[in-house]
């Protein structure tokens, strides 16, 4: 009777478990982890807000300011840039290995019985 109603679970709600775990939990942590919402909001934000202002200074000063700032955002963006892809290349490797879990969670529960004949029947030769 357990192992009805395990094998019942583990084809019906362990199923649906297993494929919101791997295709849908993991990449929301993951994306989380990254910050990818911010990340994406402040593309184009200054590299750790470290903008300078030049009010009330001479031009020379403000075109050292302007391309101060210029060059903190671009190197921001690079940052930035570089973080969201190193997420997203996460996430589609977490797809892709959640993909091969739920196929192998299917057939899980008769691996015991297919170690087992093979065992019995001298393994397998290579």
């Amino acid at each position: 009777m357990i192992l009805v109603d395990l094998l019942g679970w583990w084809y019906t709600h362990g199923y649906v478990w297993a494929i919101e775990q791997c295709l849908v939990v993991t990449p929301q942590k993951i994306a989380q982890f990254f910050s990818m919402k911010d990340l994406a909001k402040t593309l184009f934000a200054p590299f750790r807000q470290d903008a300078l202002e030049g009010r009330g200074t001479s031009i020379s000063v403000k075109f050292q300011v302007f391309f101060g700032n210029i060059i903190s955002r671009i190197f921001g963006f690079i940052i930035r840039t570089a973080l969201l892809i190193v997420g997203m290349l996460g996430i589609g490797l977490n797809i892709i290995g959640g993909m091969l879990a739920v196929v192998t969670w299917l057939f899980l529960p008769v691996m015991p019985i297919v170690a087992l004949l093979i065992f019995l029947a001298g393994g397998i030769n290579i």
